[in-house]
């Protein structure tokens, strides 16, 4: 956990393209931002979907500026979407702020994976990654997007309007400047205290219900930081009893959780893992593999099961074929599959197919 943390916050070093000019400005004082899509997922559902409200406040909780959410818009599998808006909502109008607070809210059935928000104004940029949604419980799946000059693929997050599908979240609420890459007290921090990350509204949560005029929670008096961006009096961060995000969704067990059953989704990436897909209750998107671990998730029953190879023949994903190999007579890794027992863990091997695969690196 302590790694996953530090890789995640300390993403913000790897922005390549300033955030100043990830989209063509308005006149007066503006707020950039982009959001990342994780991953080609075709048909169905998708982890791209329709452009989402967007709102941002500055230090005081004070609005800045809102971007209306676009249904008839599109953020593209495998893509970040980028734009700016005007300071139309300071006072005095057209102040430039520093957007300290987000929130982020689907307003179409149409779910999308985040696999991070970059937002810049008045000469902050700041970063955020799907993988401090993973940590703290929000529904995730591996991503595609790749950042860190190519070495690094985050996690992305799901949020949905209906719910469809088992997804728990409509949208979620940032204070942006505390994931930030130089602060190594503050990683210290979550790492030490994963509270303070996962029980403050204010610093991140994730929203069953929420509508894009909401105000988020925030920080009154402002936070106070150590020199090493820990905080000062962590009672400050942790939430009351009664929080209404994130914790009272949590799952209660490892559910199977599969978008898209006739999808299959095929990784060369060493930092995705199938079987941390598949033993993890939050997690939630198509069957997955890992081919660098060699293993194979089945996310309707969250099991996984070794590939096929020259030493492992039975009750295993042969890949070539994309369907699993059992060990009953005539069940053969050449011969169709049917529903059999695996002799060594006594475990049931599923019947799989697929109408479209994703290879990803």
């Amino acid at each position: 956990m302590a790694n996953f943390l530090i890789n995640a916050v300390g993403l913000l070093d790897s922005i390549a393209v300033p955030l100043s000019e990830l989209a063509q400005k308005p006149s007066g004082a503006s707020t950039s931002f982009s959001i990342g899509v994780g991953g080609s997922i075709s048909g169905g559902i998708n982890a791209g979907g329709s452009v989402p409200h967007v709102a941002f406040w500055d230090v005081n909780g004070g609005r800045i500026a809102q971007y209306k959410g676009d249904a008839n818009g599109h953020l593209d599998e495998n893509y970040d979407w980028s734009t700016s808006i005007s300071n139309d909502q300071t006072e005095p109008q057209g102040a430039a702020r520093q957007p300290e607070y987000i929130s982020v809210v689907a307003e179409e059935s149409d779910a999308i994976c985040i696999s991070y928000i970059y937002a810049s104004g008045n000469g902050a940029q700041y970063a955020w990654y799907g993988d401090m949604g993973y940590t703290c419980n929000a529904d995730w799946y591996p991503s595609n997007f790749t950042v860190a000059d190519g070495h690094y693929q985050p996690k992305c997050v799901w949020i949905d309007s209906d719910h469809s599908q088992g997804l728990r979240f409509q949208g979620l609420s940032l204070h942006f400047p505390d994931f930030t890459a130089s602060q190594t007290g503050q990683q210290n921090e979550y790492t030490n205290n994963l509270d303070t990350l996962c029980k403050s509204d204010p610093r991140m949560a994730f929203w069953p219900d929420i509508v894009p005029d909401s105000v988020v929670p925030f920080f009154s008096p402002p936070l106070l930081y150590n020199t090493d961006g820990s905080d000062v009096d962590t009672s400050l961060v942790i939430n009351k009893p009664k929080r209404r995000s994130i914790e009272s969704s949590r799952l209660s067990k490892r559910d199977g959780r599969q978008l898209k059953p006739g999808h299959l989704v095929v990784s060369h990436f060493q930092s995705h893992s199938a079987q941390e897909l598949c033993e993890s209750a939050t997690s939630i998107g198509p069957d997955f593999v890992s081919t660098t671990e060699g293993i194979f998730c089945d996310m309707a029953e969250k099991e996984w099961w070794s590939l096929c190879s020259s030493t492992i023949t039975t009750g295993c994903f042969d890949l070539n074929k994309q369907t699993m190999v059992g060990n009953a007579p005539g069940n053969g890794r050449h011969e169709t599959t049917i529903h059999s027992r695996d002799t060594a863990t006594g475990r049931v091997i599923p019947v799989k197919s697929y109408d479209t695969s994703a290879i990803w690196g």
